[in-house]
């Protein structure tokens, strides 16, 4: 049988504050997520599990110097009146304490840091979809592979406007990996993967048209086919010059903010044709002439 003094490195009739001391000590000096040995820190947070507790600690003591167990302990007795919860850290280690227990504990060993660490149970992940996802919106199944091992199933709703790195919060769908803890919360960042062919600015849809010179020069009726597949007819006026912007409003994004809709702009680019024949050249210059 583990000796639970030696472990802790104390005497017998030790008080529960010298324990306490000694188990801040070593827990501090063998913890994993501090690069010490898993085997011995188990040891030690049973030594002071025992020994911290008055019941528990008789009983060893009895079983220790006697050879039995007094039994004397009903269930009402096995957790704290101030509720218990058990925590878990980043190495999979359990942790008991009532209400601000924990935190008390490990601030004391680790520091502030740490005992933040320990509570937090949520789980993030990044989920990247196209603009024209971000346009439509989106309703999506995932399997999220939860630290327990078990795979969790949440359906996400994509609303129509979503901006890159906005976060969909779902309560209590977190880690689970320890039944005697709450579960964290997932949150799913989502990123919108611009293309080439459209991007976006604030509520805006950007993209780009292509005119040869003589429908840029004349005028003419544009065909656009938007993100939602519909074919926009868009006029172009005479003497629309490269890199000219035409903006429609209510084609863009959704805002999530206002409710409305943000401006499609276009932003011309003019083909100069190539390969012309000698006639075509020569109406061309012809034209130049008599400006």
């Amino acid at each position: 049988m583990q000796d639970y003094y030696e472990t802790l490195g104390v005497k017998a009739e030790a008080s529960k504050p010298e324990i306490t001391k000694a188990f801040r000590k070593l827990a501090q000096k063998h913890h994993p997520d501090r690069g010490g040995n898993e085997t011995e820190f188990k040891k030690i947070n049973e030594a002071y599990d025992t020994l911290k507790d008055k019941e528990k600690r008789a009983d060893y003591d009895n079983t220790r110097n006697f050879g039995y167990q007094s039994n004397n302990r009903t269930g009402q007795h096995a957790t704290d009146p101030g509720g218990f919860r058990v925590y878990r850290t980043s190495s999979g280690f359990p942790f008991e304490g009532g209400p601000g227990g924990v935190e008390e504990m490990f601030s004391a060993v680790f520091g502030q840091g740490f005992a933040r660490q320990v509570v937090n149970r949520n789980i993030t992940l990044n989920y990247e979809i196209t603009v024209e996802d971000a346009y439509k919106g989106l309703q999506q199944q995932l399997d999220i592979n939860l630290p327990s091992g078990v795979v969790r199933s949440v359906n996400v709703t994509i609303p129509a406007g979503i901006k890159s790195g906005s976060k969909i919060k779902f309560a209590g769908l977190g880690d689970n990996s320890f039944s005697s803890a709450p579960a964290g919360d997932l949150i799913i960042v989502v990123n919108v993967k611009e293309t080439d062919a459209w991007s976006r600015e604030k509520d805006d849809l950007i993209t780009t048209i292509k005119l040869d010179m003589f429908d840029a020069a004349t005028g003419c009726e544009a065909k656009v086919r938007h993100l939602d597949g519909k074919v926009l007819s868009v006029k172009i006026p005479a003497g629309t010059q490269p890199g000219a912007k035409i903006r429609l409003k209510g084609k863009g994004m959704a805002s999530i903010r206002t409710k409305g809709f943000g401006s499609l702009v276009l932003i011309v680019n003019v083909e100069i044709p190539k390969n012309l024949t000698q006639k075509q050249t020569e109406m061309l210059k012809a034209i130049k002439d008599m400006r």
